[in-house]
């Protein structure tokens, strides 16, 4: 089903030190294709006109710009840490990515290294067990936003809990919620962005998804997504049509 879209800005949520307990899903770097590193390498590079490059630590927790800023890992999995994740007001040293939870998002599509089709979407039904894939927006094209690529979509108002969902021509869906995936393994990476980014004023995630069962080869560069947040109107705002279960949303829209 696809879900309608919007318009959209975004909230502000300061950036909270992970524990060192935390759990990340392993990531391996691809010998041939660009690694979460150079994702983010490149994007920061062409929103700032470049160049503009950072270190990722070994395990994937911290990417620092070289000027300062970054962006944190969300935790995976753990003891202690649990869902539902606040789109706007995170806390990293208690959440993981799991399942999400309050906001108006907009989503851009910022890289895409895979063979396979990519859609992006959400799974709203999460008492079923099974992934339940609704289309936010597909992906066109390969590589970066500056070389072709795109898929995008604004104003999704979001409530009640969620988990991130992506789905392509081979196996999957797959969703950020692990119990909920076919093979039980953590498809989905995310990270929050600091806003020393230049992106003041807003709550900035990305996710970062392993398209392949059994996680292929554990590199979560086949698709990577931009999402901003905002506050959920107060009631008198502009309120959208009810659209699937807790959702709101109105006029359809691509990104070009």
């Amino acid at each position: 089903m696809n879900i309608t879209r919007t318009l959209l800005s975004i909230g502000v949520v300061g950036l909270l030190a992970v524990s060192a307990n935390a759990d990340f899903t392993q990531v391996t770097d691809s010998g041939s294709e660009a690694t979460v590193r150079e994702i983010f390498d490149h994007y920061f590079g062409v929103a700032t006109s470049g160049p503009m490059t950072g270190t990722l630590d070994a395990a994937h927790e911290w990417y620092t710009f070289d000027t300062g800023g970054g962006a944190t890992r969300v935790n995976d999995f753990g003891a202690g840490y649990s869902s539902p994740i606040d789109l706007l007001t995170p806390n990293l040293s208690t959440d993981n990515d799991m399942i999400w939870t309050d906001g108006i998002a907009t989503f851009e599509v910022q890289a895409r290294f895979a063979g396979y089709d990519q859609s992006f979407g959400i799974d709203t039904d999460l008492t079923n067990s099974v992934v339940d894939h609704n289309e936010v927006f597909s992906v066109t094209g390969s590589g970066y936003t500056d070389t072709g690529l795109s898929g995008g979509a604004s104003g999704l108002h979001l409530s009640g809990e969620w988990a991130w969902t992506r789905a392509g021509s081979d196996a999957g869906p797959w969703s950020s919620n692990a119990p909920d995936n076919t093979d039980s393994l953590d498809h989905v990476v995310t990270y929050l962005l600091d806003p020393a980014d230049g992106k003041t004023n807003e709550t900035v995630w990305w996710v970062f998804f392993e398209d392949l069962n059994n996680l292929g080869d554990h590199d979560y560069n086949d698709l990577a997504v931009e999402i901003r947040a905002q506050p959920i109107p107060v009631p008198g705002a502009a309120i959208l049509g009810l659209v699937g279960l807790g959702m709101v949303g109105a006029v359809r829209g691509r990104f070009s």
